[in-house]
Order: structure tokens, then C-alpha cells, then sequence
């Protein structure tokens, strides 16, 4: 929605036009919330429909805390870990997990080399010690935000005043990357890792997720665990053993036909 409350979807699909008509690539950023979470296949497809050959897709985890409001804001620092709910329209664990799995067996079996899961082939490379994405990563710290003004903070999800690492426009970028703020910010990631995950099978695909969703209580009573950590076990469970086999092609240099054969032979003899 706009401000004015009026929906985007139009413009969007303009723009999208626009691109596609001038054989620009795009990729499209899918926020999952308790709504189209219900329907993966068909979301996939419909990304599928208009051009995209490039998803990605993001949980939405949105809590509220019980706190005074700032200038009509309620600001929740990622570490807080007071009273707080998570808002109704945030996608469960459960149906987090069963939303990835519906995509993927859609994606292995229909789609593999022609369309690009961001989800599936970062799970990929972590599992295989190749640079994947920052929310799976053992550390944090390499993708820095710049805001509008030049202000430079550690992460998009810590934009707040202790996470800034300086002014682009007064500070050489790589000193703020490289400073011992962000590097302590950068470990602190495995540091505070739960316990339950320590022990968990998937923790090399997984590493504890991104901090900013760790608030659910561990085994030892602590606000560090994922919150959708159940989501990413039901996903991680269906699709490692798929995973290993696709790597083990790649190797090979199959076709994407061969692939997705053996891939839907795997899925459906489970």
C-alpha cells in the first residue's frame, strides 16, 4: 500500500514491463507474511508468469514492544528481549517451513537452470564452505547499509545508534568495515549462538540464522534462539538430502534435465 493507502501492484507490474521490454535482468524480493504463505506454488508461479527468473524470498517477523512510543513510533532495538509479541501478519515457524518446502519441490523438479532460488542455492553453498548469504553465514558484518544522509551502520536490520559506524562522506568505508566495532558485531553472531543450535544436525546450513530474529526463548531460557528456527528444521530436513545429490550432478556436469529428473524420482519416493 502507499501512504494514501492505495495498493502498488499496477505500478509494479509497469515497471516490471518496462524492464522486460528493454531485456533488462531483474530479480524479485518476495516478503512471505501469513497471508501468501499459504499459497507457495502458486506465488511461484505467478513470479514465474512475469519474467522473474531470479527470487528470493524473506519471512516477515515483525514484533511490537510494550514500550512508550517515539515520536508515534514503538523502536525495538534488535536485542531487546522484554515483553514483546510477535504482530499477527508475521509468517509462523510451521508455515514458514512447509512454504519453502511446496517452492522447492515445485523449483527441483520444473525448474532447475532456468529459474534461480536465492533460498535454495545459498543453503547449497553454505553446506558446501562456499560464500552464501550473511542470515546463514558463521559471522556478520559484510553488508553494511549506507543511509540517504551517508550515515554507514553495520547492518540493514541494526540500523540503530549504536550499530553506526560513521558518515561515508567523513570516513574511508573500508576503516568503518574494518573497524573494531563491526568486527566485534561480526562475531557476535556465533558468540551468542543457543545452545539448541550447538546440537542441531543442520547447523552448518543454518549457523543460528540472522540475529535479528533471535528472540525466541532456548532450551536454557535465553532470547537467542531464532524465532523460526522449527520453520528452517522442517525445510532443512526435506531439502539437505535433495541438496547433497544436486551438488553431487553439478560435479558431474548434468544436464538440467537429467537433474531435474532424478530430482523428482528422490522427492517422490520420500
Amino acid at each position: 500500500m502507499t501512504r494514501a493507502g492505495k495498493s502498488t501492484f499496477d505500478a509494479v507490474i509497469e515497471g516490471i514491463a518496462l524492464l522486460r521490454r528493454h531485456h533488462v535482468q531483474f530479480n524479485t524480493l518476495t516478503v512471505v507474511n501469513d497471508v501468501n504463505v499459504r499459497q507457495p506454488v502458486e506465488l511461484y508461479r505467478f513470479l514465474k508468469s512475469i519474467g522473474s527468473r531470479y527470487m528470493q524470498f524473506i519471512p516477515l517477523t515483525e514484533r511490537r514492544a510494550s514500550t512508550p512510543a517515539v515520536d508515534g513510533l514503538t523502536l525495538i532495538p534488535p536485542t531487546f528481549s522484554g515483553t514483546c509479541r510477535v504482530e499477527p501478519w508475521s509468517v509462523s515457524p510451521r508455515a514458514w517451513g512447509a512454504f519453502l518446502n511446496a517452492i522447492f519441490d515445485e523449483w527441483a523438479t520444473r525448474d532447475i537452470g532456468q529459474i534461480f532460488v536465492m533460498n535454495f542455492e545459498q543453503t547449497l553453498a553454505q553446506l558446501y564452505g562456499m560464500q552464501s548469504a550473511c542470515v546463514i553465514g558463521v559471522t556478520c558484518g559484510a553488508n553494511p547499509i549506507v543511509e540517504a544522509n551517508g550515515d554507514v551502520y553495520c547492518c540493514d536490520h541494526f540500523v540503530y545508534p549504536e550499530y553506526k559506524l560513521g558518515n561515508i562522506h567523513r570516513q574511508d568505508l573500508a576503516a568503518m568495515v574494518n573497524s573494531p566495532q563491526n568486527l566485534a558485531f561480526a562475531r557476535r553472531k556465533a558468540a551468542d549462538i543457543s545452545k539448541d543450535c550447538l546440537s542441531c544436525p543442520f547447523l552448518q546450513a543454518c549457523n543460528g540464522g540472522c540475529p535479528k530474529q533471535r528472540f525466541a526463548l532456548s532450551g536454557e531460557g535465553k532470547p537467542n534462539k531464532h524465532y523460526l528456527c522449527e520453520g528452517f528444521r522442517i525445510h532443512l530436513s526435506h531439502v539437505v538430502p535433495a541438496l547433497h545429490r544436486l551438488y553431487e550432478l553439478l560435479r558431474k556436469e548434468a544436464s538440467p534435465t537429467r537433474m531435474k529428473k532424478e530430482m523428482k524420482a528422490m522427492l517422490l519416493n520420500r
